[in-house]
């Protein structure tokens, strides 16, 4: 049986308030958060953990726990998310429409090329450290998410913010190496490969 709940039930049956915050605000304060990681794990906790740990059945307890278990925490956050926000509008004075054609450019042209020469490189790399054949794929396997064979073995080349996108990942039936570009070069994770590669 499968079946989904809206989550204004699970809030409803929870008694978790729902806030409403004016339009694009939310967007704005979810990219200062992520920007100055202001709610990484390192900041706020490990709040998968954190949650197990309490074992709160109401939003109450959950309350309770929190803030004493992580006196602060929720100070030093916001502190980060409004220093950010200082930052994103004075940034905002600087953006006109040059700017925005100039940015959309890099992105279309700039960074898709460099992007899609990357995969050939990390493939091309690939087959000669671990002596395995290459063969480019064909429209059809890229259509299902295939970048190249390497022995064989079907693979998918993804930058490592790929990683967040699980709905994405879902789609693609073969081990992804995943890559980081930095400034000495880019950085590979094929350790989903390799474990293909053992069995």
């Amino acid at each position: 049986m499968r079946f989904t709940i809206k989550k204004e039930l699970v809030k409803k049956a929870l008694n978790i308030p729902e806030i409403e915050f004016p339009k694009y605000t939310s967007q704005i304060i979810n990219l200062a958060g992520s920007n100055s990681k202001a709610t990484n794990p390192k900041t706020v906790g490990q709040m998968s953990d954190l949650t197990v740990e309490s074992g709160a059945r109401t939003i109450k307890e959950w309350r309770e726990f929190y803030t004493h278990k992580k006196p602060g925490k929720h100070k030093i956050a916001a502190d980060k998310i409004e220093d950010m926000i200082r930052n994103l509008r004075e940034a905002m004075e600087y953006i006109n429409r040059e700017m925005i054609d100039k940015w959309v450019d890099d992105l279309l042209i700039n960074k898709t090329f460099y992007g899609f020469l990357n995969q050939g490189a990390i493939l091309e790399h690939m087959s000669k450290r671990l002596n395995l054949t290459l063969t480019q794929a064909k429209p059809e396997d890229e259509a299902i998410g295939i970048d190249g064979y390497l022995g064989g073995w079907p693979v998918s080349v993804k930058p490592d913010s790929y990683k967040n996108k699980a709905a994405l990942q879902e789609g693609i039936q073969c081990p992804i190496i995943y890559y980081e570009k930095t400034s000495y070069g880019i950085r590979v994770d094929a350790s989903e490969f390799n474990e293909k590669e053992k069995t």
